[in-house]
């Protein structure tokens, strides 16, 4: 057996081996990176919504914007208020409304076309 020969092969394969473990360990860091730039944008993404949704759930609009932005009569809100349409806080004479509820009341009365444009 030629020791000279198969210790060059050895050599060979072993340095092979060792450039594909290098790269495979590259690749590794480099998903790892790449996950972590992700989790980072993922959890910003989340504080974002989650900001957001905090914001809408205690936002409140008191009688006359709501009047204005449903384009109703404050006599149509008192209607609405007696007939328990929409959700209301009063303290004293003033009525607020909040912004949450109103999205829920354009919701659940939304009524989709039958016909596609």
């Amino acid at each position: 057996m030629d020791y000279k020969l198969y210790l060059e092969k050895f050599v060979e394969d072993f340095r092979k081996e060792f450039d594909q473990k290098q790269l495979y360990e590259q690749k590794i860091d480099e998903l790892n990176t790449q996950h972590s730039v992700l989790m980072q944008k993922l959890e910003k993404l989340i504080t974002t919504l989650n900001h957001e949704k905090h914001e809408t759930n205690s936002s409140f609009v008191d009688n006359n914007q709501f009047s204005k932005l449903m384009n109703i009569s404050k006599r149509t809100a008192q209607q609405w208020r007696d007939n328990n349409v929409i959700s209301y806080s009063q303290i004293g004479n003033k009525i607020f409304y909040q912004v949450s509820d109103i999205q829920r009341l354009l919701q659940d009365n939304y009524i989709k076309a039958k016909k596609e444009i």
